[in-house]
Parts: structure tokens; C-alpha cells; sequence
């Protein structure tokens, strides 16, 4: 029975490999107008770049290909390679890797990228014997299950009684199969919950199959056949894709859109691959099945309120990748909306939710529109963010030749992705970019980690290749400065550029071969030049006063061998302010950032870890000094002195509590704590009087979107406040404090000003160990109950809140959710405050009133109800904009239409205020 079984599966994929080789590919409908050069065209010569290519070569070739593929084998019921050899599937790659995946895919991209950049006939070895196991497994699968049969490859694991490990991809292929789409959230301390909007992006299927990491094992594939030209890798890719749309093909678009609320990374790339590949309109159909239109159709129609509303507060990544895929839909289709959607989405995170190093997100999500001052933590920046959004740029660039996708290439390259690899250590590889003032990095230890971002890394540092020289059909894009030769093999012209820029502002560029043709070369004039840039062609000037910063200069000629460019692009110092925040910045040297660096001190023994947040969940390793400021507002070439420019090693000139802080690149931060963003001393915030009255606004919080402090009534009868929210700046009506000095000491109290006998205080639990997570803020009814006392510091920005009797506990905003915890001081940006000044108090209420209003969600339809008789409401997004003023005429009851999906409710009643958030069923 086997044999005849798989006898038949045979027959059927000989059937889908011949139809895919009698449909030949199809060309493009756009053509890309400014293509980046082939990988094997670039070479890279010394430099950071160069540095981190080989340093990432030599930990791929320590990467033993059956370890990676001992899952797949496992789930076939495969115990030989196809040679018939034995193997033990047991001897694997542990981590993220052993749950699904996360890295093979890459590995087998990076290692395709890096045989066309070196020609290395042992990397090509490992290629083509990935890609024999893949085919074979596709074909010769032991279990019975109709899935295995029609082409899949599943890297969850399995345990030692062939029983499928929980969580079961078997059952979820044959849901799917019928029409099923069963959806759980993955226990996290991110508190999903249906109410929260975190919950969309943190589902997973049932059974715990992830499109995020079959994508992953799509693209391995294909870049195997695209940069080797396997054939077989090619029919490895098709009927792995069969299997996907067979899979799918019972779902509704209801269930499909549905089932896209897990994690789907760029399913739509890989599958309008297969289109290009075959012709196979199939193909196409089910890449657009799955596109998100949640997301996607706003960034079509490019309203930034609209896009920040879809997209604040979704989990980053499971947005980026799909949005590279709306580019290869345009470039198949040649439908504009892809495109727009494209460039939409990268406006909009570049300008609202990007950090000076290009990186984005904060514990992996996208938080609220230009909210980065909130963001800036030691879970800042995930790497394969970065990469994705490279991606992205680049493809912009090729279609659209704007100068601004160069610009970010730079930014991010420079300041995030060469600054995401340790040098010191093979396959350590950072998760995470803390921008926490004071904290590290945490890199990847090199055989048990295997997270997303160390497979992201393994390819971030293969491809520098194909981000420094675009171009036509005849000319050539400069766009990097990056030490290298140039082959254009299909035009005969070779060409070296000799630099060691950013260490020098030295760049000649040097022809080697040319058929004689003219030929234009246009060099970037970046934005951050700020004193010029002079170029001569062979020892005469070329005028550059005409063309303008963010820009090229171009040259056109007849070029001869040895003809020279040769270019003079100053560095200079300049600050770049936090989006919507202008108190604090970074200081960049011409497009490096700098890093100021805080010591050693109590930091762990080593920097690599196995888990991306062993470092980041614990205050053990907190920043304990004091962390330095700038004493006055000075211009950034006032701020640093240049002590060493073969390093860009810098000092600070006027800091306090100390002078003289190191700075060096970003990229050359290993193993020490280091900041990147600045205060001034001047912007800390005022001290409060006693008898004023204040608003307490959280410091993270952007100047347009201040987050206050609120009182809050949780009983009517007890009539005791409470902190526990913020909310935004219109809520002003509960948002008032005031201040009570009990003595010259500066300790005070924070009452209720309309109900003085009730004041802000901190009740901690206590055993034989503090708990931190169980500490909680309550209000005492009298202001003679209170327990705890606060006393004030000063802290880099505004104040911290720290309790009297237990100076280690301060307050803490959680998560930004909205609410607020006592936890252990670390002087963290989450526990900074700003005390504003409170002079016209109209319509202000003392209370709140939460118990006596409902408001549910169902249908199109917001049900609001009060006893107490609703006098006013209004409708707020989750971004803020108000959408709907409704007068309540003091009704107890009012039905409201609406369109949306998720809204904040502020309701006006007789008792008071009640916010509410409700989402609709």
C-alpha cells in the first residue's frame, strides 16, 4: 500500500512539474527604471561593510544543513537523506528554530546571496543539497496525510513517538482544507484579550501553522533557484505554492481574511513569484487573497489618519513584509494602488513611527502615531523590521529613482543594520536595538537562539552589495559611499571606488574598463551635507552651486580608463530632534549616529543570550548611574569635539554631572552601555508650588499627544480616587492635581483639588521579598490615612515619583496601556513626569463615572447607556481624532451608528465623566 501511495503522489507532481515547465515566465508589466545591480557585479573592498560580510560568512560556514532540515524529515517520516543514508533527525537546531523555523529560510537566502557575491563552490555544495533533501521530501513522504501528499514542507516539530507535538500543523492543514479557520492568541505578557489592540496581530492559528515562517522557507527556496539558477529549487518552489492555494481554496474571503489576522509575513511576494515564474494566473489570485485590506486599502488611499489608525498599535512585523509584496503585485500587474499602498505605508512609519537609527517599533509593535519619545526602551527597533523595511526602500527606489528611499537606505544600513551584529562573537546578532539611555544590546548566541532576527541578520550582512550602484539602461546611480568595484558586465564597464568614508571625506572613483560609450554617473548629494560637496573629473572642477541638497550631481562623458572622479563630502555634527518631542535628540556625523558610552557596571557577564528578552524582562541589570544631560542648547558642533577621526572618536564638551563622554558610531557599541538620545538640562520640566494646581503628564508622551495623569471615581460611595490612567490631552475636565508641601524637605502630597481630603498614595505588598509585579496604586480616603509619602528628584527630563518610605519603588507607566504601576526605580523613561501648570479650570469635574455607564458594540451599532442620563458623547479613533459630537439630551439610553471597528467613548453624564472602550462585535 505504500508503495503504490507513493507511486501515485509521484505521478501527480510529475503532472505539476510538467505543466510548470510548459508555461514559460512572463515579464514584468512595470519595469523597474533604476534596478539595483547584481550581487556578483559589486565587491565589496575594506571598509565596515566588508568587515561584516566575512564576519558573517565565517559563521555561515560553520552551519550544518541537517540540523536545519532534521524537522522537515521528521514530520515526513523521513529517517534517510536522499542518498538513502541514515540520519539523525534528533541532532538539531535548538531556539526558535526547533519551534517552527525561524531561520532556515534565511540561512538558505543568506547562503545563495553569499555564493553570487564569492563564487564559493562549498556554499553552491550546501545549495543544491538543501534543495535534493527538499525535493525528496516533497515526494517520498512515509506518514499518511493528504497535505504531505500534495507538496507541503512543515518544520514543527515532532516528539519521539512520531505523535505530532501540540501545536498540531496536521489538524490545522485539514481545517483549513474544509473551510475552517480556528484562531487562538499566543499566551503572552502582552495581554491580549479581545478588547486590547494588541489581540489582531498576536493570533495564531490552532494548530500553530504560521504563514510569518513559511514565508520565510518560500524565500530560501527561491532565492536558492534566483541566485544559482537550480532548476530543481524552482520546482521545489511551485509545488510547495500548489500546496498553499490547494490548502486555501475551500476558505470564504471572510475565513481568509480571518485567518490573516495571524501572522502572514509576505505570503503575497512569494506566490506573485510563482506567477512571474509560470504565467499561472492561479498564482496571482491567491497572492492577492493574501493581501490584508485592513491595512493595505488605507495605504492605497494615503490618508495618514487613516493609516495610523489601521496601523497603530498592530504587532510591526506581521505589517512590513506585505507591503514589499504590494510592490512585486505592481510589478506583475502594473495596477498603481500597489504602489501606492507601498509608498504610502513607508511614508507613513518613516515619518510617525521611525527612530534616528531607521529602526522601528517598541516590543515589536507599531504603538500610536508619533508617539517614538514613548518608544524609546531597551526593546526599541527590531531588527528584522529594518530589514523588511530595506526592502521596501529599495524596490521604491527601482521604480520610482527618488532620492529620499537612498536617504533611508543610508540611515538604516549605517545606524541600524551594521550596528545589529557583534564582531566580536560568530552568529551574535541583536533582536532588539535598545535605545534605553544607559542599557546594551543583547545579541544572539550563536547554535541556541535561532530567533527571526538572527536569520534576517544572516542575510543583512550578505547583501550590502545591492544597495550602493542602481541604474539605467546606459547610466549609473551612485547612492552609497561604501569602499568598492563596480562590474557591469553587460556593458563592459568596471569602475573602484576608493574611501574610507565615513573615517575620511576623501571618495575617488576610478574607471577601469569602459567600451566608450557616454554614460552618465550621477552621485548622491545627500541631505545631512550640510557644508557642500566638491567634485572634479580628472583634476577639473564640476559645478554643483545649481543642485541642491537630497539630490544628484550629474556627470555625463565618454568615459576612458583611468579617468578619475574625485569627490570632497565634509562631515559635519548635527542634531536630529525625537519626532513630536523637541526636548530630546540624537547627534549624527554626517549619516552615522553617535553613541555616548556609560561604562560596564553592573552588566551581565556576557551579552549573548538565548532568549531575545533575558535581558530586557529583568531590572537586574538597570542602568544605576546618573545618567549625563547637556547643560545648555548648544548647536551639535558645540556639543562634541572630534579627538580621533580614523575611529569618529568624540568627546562631550558640555555635560553634566560629567564632562568628557566618549562618543563613537553606534555600529561600534559591543559590549558596553551606551545613549543615543540626549536631554537638555534647561528641558527637565518645572518644580510644583504648593496650593498651585498642576497637570501630571507623562514625559514620554509628544507634544501633540500629551498623555495626563486622571482622577478617577471606581465607587460612588466611597467616593476615593484612584491613578491608575492617562488619557489625552482633551480629557481635561479630570485631569487636575495639587500640590501640599508638608515641610521644607520636599515632600508633598497630590490631592484631588475639588476633594482635598483625598490624596495620591502607594500601597506596596510586602513578604519576605518586595513583589514588583503585584504593586499597585490605590488613594487613600483621608489624607491623614495616607501610608507612603512621595518625595520629588530630578530625573534627565521632568521628575520621577518616588515613595517616601520605600525610595526604591517609583511610579511606573506599564506597557503605555494606560495604566500605571509602583515598580522598582530604575530611573526609566517610564517613570518620568512633568508637572504643567494648571491656570484656566473651565469645565472641570472633580470625578468620574464609570459605574453607572454601559456602552457595547454590535452590528454597526455603539449601545450607550446611564441611569444617571447621558447628557453628552463623544467618539474618538484610537489615533486620537474625534469623529462624532452627539448631545444626549439627558436620555438614559442612545443607539449610535458608526463604521469602525474600535472606539474610545467619553460620556458626559450627570455624575460625571466615564471613558470607555469598546470594540465591535
Amino acid at each position: 500500500m505504500q508503495a503504490s501511495r507513493s507511486f501515485k503522489v509521484f505521478g501527480c507532481a510529475v503532472v505539476l512539474m510538467m505543466s510548470h515547465l510548459q508555461v514559460q515566465s512572463i515579464n514584468p508589466v512595470k519595469d523597474k527604471m533604476y534596478p539595483a545591480f547584481e550581487l556578483d557585479e559589486v565587491s565589496l573592498l575594506d571598509s565596515e561593510f566588508k568587515l561584516r560580510q566575512d564576519h558573517d560568512l565565517k559563521y555561515l560556514e560553520t552551519l550544518d544543513p541537517d540540523m536545519y532540515l532534521a524537522h522537515f524529515r521528521r514530520n515526513a517520516g523521513i529517517t534517510t537523506n536522499s542518498k538513502g543514508e541514515a540520519i539523525n533527525n534528533k541532532n538539531h537546531y535548538h531556539g526558535w528554530e526547533y519551534g517552527g523555523s525561524s531561520t532556515f529560510g534565511h540561512y538558505l537566502s543568506a547562503i545563495s546571496m553569499m555564493y553570487k557575491v564569492t563564487g564559493d563552490v562549498a556554499l553552491l555544495e550546501k545549495i543544491n543539497y538543501i534543495i535534493d533533501e527538499l525535493d525528496y521530501i516533497q515526494h517520498n513522504p512515509v506518514y499518511s496525510d493528504e497535505s504531505l501528499n500534495k507538496g507541503v514542507l512543515v518544520a514543527f516539530d515532532r516528539d519521539d513517538q512520531d505523535k505530532v507535538k501540540e501545536p498540531n500543523f496536521l489538524r490545522t492543514f485539514d481545517e483549513l482544507r474544509n473551510g475552517i479557520v480556528n484562531l487562538t492568541t499566543r499566551s503572552d505578557d502582552r495581554n491580549a484579550t479581545a478588547t486590547n489592540p494588541y489581540y489582531k496581530t498576536f493570533y495564531w492559528l490552532s494548530g500553530g501553522l504560521s504563514w510569518y515562517t513559511n514565508h520565510k522557507i518560500y524565500a530560501g527556496i527561491r532565492d536558492a533557484y534566483r541566485y544559482t539558477g537550480n532548476e530543481k529549487a524552482k520546482d521545489v518552489f511551485l509545488y510547495f505554492c500548489d500546496w498553499a492555494c490547494w490548502v486555501t481554496e475551500n476558505l470564504t474571503d471572510e475565513q481568509f481574511g480571518k485567518m490573516l489576522y495571524s501572522e502572514h509575513g509576505g505570503m503575497n511576494e512569494m506566490l506573485t513569484e510563482a506567477y512571474a515564474m509560470t504565467g499561472d494566473t492561479k498564482y496571482l489570485t491567491y497572492a492577492k487573497k493574501f493581501n490584508e485590506s485592513e491595512t493595505i486599502s488605507p495605504c492605497i488611499d494615503g490618508n495618514m489618519t487613516r493609516i495610523a489608525t489601521a496601523i497603530s498599535n498592530t504587532h510591526a512585523n506581521a505589517q512590513i513584509p506585505q507591503f514589499y509584496g504590494t510592490l512585486k503585485e505592481y510589478e506583475y500587474t502594473g495596477e498603481t494602488d500597489f504602489l501606492n499602498a507601498s509608498k504610502n505605508f513607508f511614508k507613513y512609519v518613516t515619518e510617525q513611527q521611525s527612530f534616528a537609527t531607521g529602526g522601528n517599533s517598541e516590543w515589536e509593535q507599531f504603538r500610536t502615531a508619533n508617539s517614538i519619545n514613548a518608544q524609546i526602551t531597551r526593546r526599541s527597533g527590531e531588527s528584522c523590521n529594518t530589514y523588511n523595511m530595506l526592502k521596501i526602500a529599495k524596490g521604491l527606489f527601482e521604480y520610482t529613482g527618488d532620492e529620499i528611499y537612498a536617504d533611508y537606505c543610508e540611515r538604516a544600513l549605517y545606524n541600524h543594520i551594521l550596528a545589529s551584529i557583534n564582531t566580536n562573537e560568530l552568529g551574535a546578532f541583536t533582536y532588539f536595538l535598545s535605545l534605553e539611555p544607559g542599557y546594551f544590546k543583547t545579541f544572539s548566541r550563536p547554535y541556541d537562539a535561532h530567533w527571526c532576527c538572527v536569520g534576517t541578520g544572516m542575510e543583512n550582512h550578505a547583501k550590502y552589495g545591492e544597495f550602493i550602484y542602481f541604474h539605467t539602461d546606459k547610466d549609473i546611480y551612485v547612492n552609497l559611499y561604501v569602499a568598492s568595484e563596480l562590474n557591469w558586465k553587460d556593458k563592459s564597464f568596471k569602475m573602484t571606488t576608493e574611501t574610507k568614508f565615513p573615517y575620511s571625506e576623501n571618495i575617488t572613483y576610478q574607471i577601469k574598463e569602459s567600451d566608450g560609450t557616454s554614460r552618465a554617473i550621477y552621485l548622491r548629494y545627500p541631505d545631512w551635507a550640510e557644508k557642500g560637496m566638491t567634485v572634479t573629473v580628472n583634476g577639473q572642477p564640476i559645478e554643483t552651486s545649481n543642485v541642491q541638497r537630497g539630490s544628484y550631481i550629474k556627470i555625463e562623458r565618454n568615459w576612458a580608463v583611468n579617468d578619475k572622479i574625485e569627490i570632497v563630502l565634509p562631515l559635519t555634527l548635527w542634531k536630529e530632534a525625537v519626532p513630536g518631542y523637541s526636548k530630546r535628540f540624537a547627534i549624527f556625523y554626517g549619516p552615522v549616529l553617535l553613541a555616548g558610552k556609560l561604562g560596564t557596571a553592573n552588566m551581565p557577564e556576557s551579552v549573548l543570550a538565548g532568549g531575545e528578552n533575558d535581558y530586557t524582562k529583568t531590572t537586574t541589570y538597570d542602568y544605576k548611574g546618573t545618567l549625563p544631560v547637556f547643560t545648555s542648547n548648544l548647536a551639535a558642533d558645540k556639543c562634541l569635539e572630534l579627538t580621533d577621526a580614523s575611529t569618529l572618536t568624540f568627546k562631550s564638551l558640555a555635560t553634566a554631572p560629567q564632562n568628557g563622554i566618549e562618543f563613537v558610531p553606534l555600529y561600534n557599541i559591543m559590549n558596553e552601555r551606551y545613549s543615543v538620545y540626549w536631554t537638555v538640562s534647561t528641558d527637565m520640566g518645572i518644580a510644583p508650588e504648593s496650593g498651585k494646581k498642576y497637570r501630571i503628564r507623562w514625559a514620554g508622551s509628544s507634544d501633540d499627544s500629551p498623555l495626563y495623569m486622571t482622577l478617577k471615581r471606581t465607587d460612588n460611595e466611597k467616593k476615593y480616587i484612584s491613578a491608575e490612567e492617562l488619557t489625552s490631552a482633551d480629557s481635561k475636565d479630570v485631569q487636575v492635581w495639587q500640590i501640599e508641601y508638608l515641610d521644607d524637605s520636599g515632600v508633598f502630597k497630590i490631592v484631588n483639588p475639588q476633594q482635598t481630603d483625598s490624596c495620591m498614595s502607594v500601597y506596596v505588598y510586602r513578604g519576605a521579598a518586595v513583589a514588583r509585579d503585584s504593586s499597585v496604586i490605590y488613594t487613600k480616603f483621608k489624607a491623614t490615612d495616607y501610608l507612603y509619602r512621595w518625595s520629588l528628584i530630578q530625573n534627565n527630563e521632568g521628575f520621577s515619583l518616588l515613595n517616601y518610605k520605600y525610595p526604591e519603588f517609583a511610579m511606573d507607566l506599564f506597557n503605555y496601556d494606560q495604566r500605571i504601576h509602583t515598580y522598582e526605580s530604575n530611573k526609566g523613561d517610564n517613570q518620568r513626569f512633568i508637572f504643567e501648570e494648571v491656570t484656566d479650570e473651565t469645565g472641570i469635574y472633580s470625578v468620574r463615572d464609570d459605574k453607572s455607564v454601559n456602552v457595547v458594540g454590535k452590528n454597526g451599532i455603539l449601545y450607550v447607556s446611564s441611569m444617571s442620563g447621558i447628557r453628552h458623547i463623544e467618539l474618538f479613533l484610537l489615533s486620537g481624532q474625534k469623529v462624532q459630537d452627539i448631545s444626549g439630551n439627558d436620555q438614559t439610553s442612545l443607539q449610535i451608528p458608526v463604521s469602525g471597528q474600535f472606539y474610545i467613548v467619553r460620556i458626559m453624564t450627570e455624575q460625571g465623566i466615564a471613558v470607555k472602550k469598546c470594540l465591535l462585535r
